[in-house]
């Protein structure tokens, strides 16, 4: 019986070999609701909606090594309505970036 084993990530790569790092992932939640503050001559009187809101936001990212000192990194997100009167969400957001190390 034969077994094949791949390594996603190497904590020590060898010396001189291109850095490899594992698939990074997020889930974060938010929630708030909205409060107006009216300021005037006699004092300020702070008003508060009752419309809340709760939202999830699912990230995924990479670092991809080109050679020692140079690396390419991404990330895709999106945020979800989980919950409130207020429906806060948005469409799919990402970044793609360079690192160098001088």
């Amino acid at each position: 019986m034969n077994r094949t084993h791949h390594t996603l990530w190497n904590p020590s790569p060898a010396p001189g070999s291109l850095p490899r790092k594992p698939p990074a992932a997020a889930a974060n939640r938010f929630s708030g609701n909205d409060t107006t503050t009216f300021v005037g001559p006699a004092g300020a009187t702070a008003i508060e909606s009752a419309i809340g809101y709760t939202s999830t936001e699912l990230m995924a990212g990479f670092t991809l090594g080109l050679t020692p000192n140079v690396s390419v990194y991404g990330q895709l997100g999106k945020l979800f309505h989980s919950g409130g009167d207020a429906r806060v969400s948005s469409g799919a957001q990402g970044s793609l970036g360079l690192n160098v190390v001088f």
